[in-house]
């Protein structure tokens, strides 16, 4: 389980059908952002419709996407993975992004420490 740094905030919207949707946000700055879209307006009732979980590194960038299309977040949902270089070369730049398929997409800076040269898939 993944722990917030920060609060917790609920923002909540009707859609266009009339049907009340709950977000679940964790403040800008976090490990984990969480966004849920229920059928049911009163806080805690009715079932999830999908949801996305969003984690990131505590440089603030993104390291997983999840997502779920019809229903909740399990170990079983599609995800993509972000890599980075570690810092030690003075860069935490994106090295890699993995897909739910198995696709690897990495990046090839090259020489020039400040371009992407190449991507190789």
């Amino acid at each position: 389980m993944f722990t917030p740094k920060s609060t917790t905030g609920t923002d909540r919207h009707s859609d266009l059908a009339g049907v009340l949707d709950q977000l679940e946000i964790y403040a800008a700055l976090c490990v984990e952002c969480l966004l849920t879209t229920w059928d049911n307006a009163a806080v805690g009732l009715g079932n999830v419709l999908n949801q996305v979980r969003n984690l990131y590194n505590d440089f603030g960038q993104q390291t997983y996407s999840i997502q779920d299309h019809s229903g909740a977040v399990t170990g079983a949902s599609p995800r993509v993975i972000y890599s980075y270089a570690d810092g030690s070369q003075n860069t935490i730049r994106m090295m890699s992004m993995n897909y739910p398929n198995g696709r690897l997409l990495s990046y090839d800076y090259g020489t020039a420490a400040a371009r992407i040269e190449g991507q190789r898939i």
